[in-house]
């Protein structure tokens, strides 16, 4: 591995190793397209299972689940444990939930079990791999290595949505296997974070996995030494508001994870091409095609994300894809009223290519920053020993998010829910104009100093001058620069009222 370090390829092993940790999201994707897909295939009879129409959302309900019940000791661990032994156990949980679906034989209760396996691995994936990923890059391309991990989730996504309708249900499970056998046999090979090890003071350690993963040894020495200065206290929740780097963080984690996931991406996984008014029913499409194009803008809109998000920064890219979301999604809620309309006058209205081009738009405007800008900025702006937490925090956040979307759009009117989607969309882009702060090119030491002092609490210790009176005979020995009987006399002087000036 030495050799990739070595112009002109200095930034390969930082690929690799990211790539590699990323395997976990596409093994998410996979899970979650699996229980969309599993939606689709009950509902028109694809797979002849003992699962009932009316059960199957449980499926989607039950990864919910799993997701939010890891949030908070997965937070803990990476902080306590580290970023590369998390990760390894995620890969073992992904596979343990396929082979739990694999030997279920289609009963109910099995496959709840089996989600809720694939939910605790998804919700950790969620939280370890932008961690581990954030403190692997360099400043110049960690935000393109961090999209590209969100990426893989939806290319996971896509995969299933293309594989899905064409095999038969053991063979689908037995493919979903491979990606987390995968994942073990290479991320085994990846170096643990050198936050980590140093956070433990080891050095050795820390200095090897730097090596693997830099360019010069001038490269690897200036980063260690800012290590070194780094904030490496114990990870504790209760900490948190002592640091105002980790409070921005976990306002900006919490805040932008519910509103993105609050913006719709969760009722439109699993619910939009089966809950459709018929005169907006793109039968031109059919619900297995209309998955597919939506994963494919999504997919499409991270890449692009990827590319500009290290030249543009992450400001403008969350900014203009929470605009256009909300303009997209604000139509489609317009769509399906003009279909609900049309439906009462027992007139089509031909709305089926607006509804397909107003949710494709809206899939690739989310894609464009929504999906892993939040991410990003948590563990970006997050210190090193509370960065797993402030990572859960976000993970969690975004859950009850996706949660709160799948409510309403089952208990709302589809045009008054969309509405609050774009709602929220616009929330975001609020916030992103008036509260978060620019992370693109900096390490993220530099962040964390420009976080604190731009609250005042720098770490910064001022330098106290003390200027020395005369000395009184030549040879006088000194004492912090007074003669020595004076200090003498001095420190024998009373502790209590003004301290004894000294002549």
């Amino acid at each position: 591995m030495a050799s990739l370090c070595a112009p002109p390829f200095p930034l390969v092993p930082q690929i690799f190793y990211s790539l590699f940790a990323s395997l976990s999201f596409f093994s998410s994707g996979l899970c979650a397209g699996w229980a969309s897909q599993t939606l689709v295939n009950t509902l028109t009879r694809t797979w002849d299972w003992g699962v009932w129409p009316q059960e199957v959302p449980w499926i989607p309900a039950t990864l919910e689940l799993g997701a939010l019940i890891a949030c908070v000791p997965v937070g803990y661990a990476v902080d306590k444990y580290g970023r590369k032994y998390v990760n390894m156990t995620v890969g073992f949980l992904f596979l343990l939930s396929w082979l739990i679906v694999l030997a279920a034989d289609m009963h109910p209760e099995n496959l709840y079990s089996a989600r809720v396996v694939a939910g605790l691995a998804m919700g950790a994936t969620s939280i370890v791999v932008p961690v581990y990923v954030a403190e692997v890059a360099e400043p110049r391309v960690r935000g393109v290595l961090l999209t590209v991990a969100r990426a893989a989730g939806v290319a996971g996504l896509l995969a299933m949505h293309a594989l899905g309708p064409s095999v038969g249900y053991r063979s689908l499970v037995a493919l979903c296997s491979l990606p987390p056998v995968l994942f073990l046999s290479t991320f085994s090979w990846s170096p643990e974070s050198p936050y980590v090890l140093a956070a433990k003071e080891r050095w050795n350690k820390a200095t090897e996995s730097l090596a693997s993963m830099r360019t010069s040894a001038s490269t690897v020495k200036a980063e260690l030494a800012q290590l070194k200065q780094d904030d490496r206290g114990k990870p504790c929740w209760t900490q948190l508001h002592k640091r105002p780097a980790a409070c921005t963080a976990l306002l900006v984690s919490v805040a932008l994870g519910c509103l993105a996931a609050l913006a719709g991406q969760s009722a439109v996984l699993f619910y939009s091409a089966l809950r459709l008014p018929e005169s907006a029913d793109p039968s031109f499409l059919g619900p297995e095609t209309l998955c597919l194009c939506l994963a494919g803008a999504s997919l499409a809109g991270c890449l692009c994300c990827a590319t500009f998000v290290d030249l543009l920064g992450r400001r403008v890219l969350l900014a203009s894809s929470a605009a256009a979301s909300t303009a997209s999604m604000a139509g489609l809620g317009y769509v399906f009223l003009a279909a609900a309309r049309c439906e009462d006058e027992r007139d089509t209205c031909g709305l089926g290519w607006w509804f397909v081009a107003a949710l494709l738009v809206w899939s690739f405007s989310h894609g464009l920053g929504l999906l892993s800008l939040p991410g990003t900025l948590a563990v970006e702006l997050a210190p090193t020993n509370v960065r797993g937490v402030v990572a859960s925090a976000g993970s969690a956040a975004a859950i009850l998010g996706a949660v709160l979307a799948t409510v309403a759009f089952e208990m709302l009117p589809a045009h008054e829910a969309c509405w609050v989607f774009a709602g929220s969309s616009a929330l975001c882009l609020v916030l992103a104009v008036a509260a978060v702060p620019e992370t693109k090119g900096k390490s993220l030491s530099a962040l964390q100093r420009q976080l604190d002092d731009k609250q005042g609490l720098g770490r910064a210790v001022p330098t106290v001058v003390v200027t020395a009176p005369p000395r009184v005979r030549g040879d006088a020995p000194l004492a912090n620069g007074i003669p020595l009987q004076h200090a003498r006399a001095a420190a024998a002087a009373p502790a209590a009222g003004a301290p004894a000036s000294v002549h």
